[in-house]
Parts: C-alpha cells; structure tokens; sequence
C-alpha cells in the first residue's frame, strides 16, 4: 500500500475497495474501475520522453490495470456452470486447476496444453490477479 495515497501499488485500490470487492454490485465495481486510470496517473511519476509520450511501461512488475479491468474476462462464477465454481470465461474450467497444476510441478504449458479453451491471456492474468491480491493482503511483520 501507497502511504500517501493509500492505495493499492498493484491494483490501485484502497483496501476498503479490496475486502469488500467480492460482495459490491457490477455498478459499485464498474465505477471503482472507471477512476482506476485516474488514480494509476496520479501514484505513478511523470515521466516523459522528448516526444512527450510516457515512458512509463503499463506494466511495473505487478498487476496491469488492464488485467484489474478485464477480470470479468477471465474469471466468473455462474451458478449454472459447476455449481458456481470460479471458472475461465469461456470454460468449464476451473481456476483452481491452474493453481492445483502449478502446485503439484506442472508448468504453464502443460497446464494450457491440457486445457486448450484456456488462453494463455487469461492463465497468466489469474496468476496475476492471484499475486496482487496477496500482496494487498499480506500481513505486517
């Protein structure tokens, strides 16, 4: 977390934002994403080239706010398809399967080899939803 800002560093959130996130309305979330981009200008420095054009990469090292944008693209619950089991859009794969692969060994590929409705778009964006969202969380030492 920003101390100055109080948001997120990955996902630009505050931490009200974060724990309350599974239970806001489609409404509440479209409007939090909508000044995400606002709030990304406002934590990151400026920094320019002669052309004027950002120097500044979209993604730093943690979550993009494209990924943060695009996660009902990913990942959704639907009661109708696994009882309700997060899944990849487009699936009836379950995300845990990605994490249950990687847990016992297994790579990407292998996992995408699998499941080939899975994009390797959408694998890598769960495991960086997965990552920012620990990181947002992670307990003080």
């Amino acid at each position: 977390m920003d101390e100055q800002t109080g948001l997120c560093r990955g996902c630009y959130r505050t931490l009200e934002e974060i724990a309350r996130w599974a239970e806001m309305s489609d409404e509440e979330r479209s409007r939090v994403m909508a000044g995400l981009p606002l709030r990304k200008e406002h934590c990151l420095p400026a920094v320019r080239g002669t052309d004027g054009a950002s120097l500044i990469p979209e993604y730093h090292g943690v979550i993009a706010v494209e990924t943060i944008m695009d996660v009902r693209r990913i990942v959704h619950s639907d009661p109708e398809i696994l009882g309700g089991v997060p899944v990849f859009v487009g699936t009836r794969v379950p995300v845990k399967t990605l994490y249950d692969y990687l847990e016992a060994g297994d790579t990407l590929d292998e996992f995408l080899d699998d499941f080939p409705a899975v994009t390797r778009e959408q694998a890598i964006a769960a495991l960086e939803l997965a990552r920012s969202m620990t990181e947002a969380h992670a307990a003080a030492a």
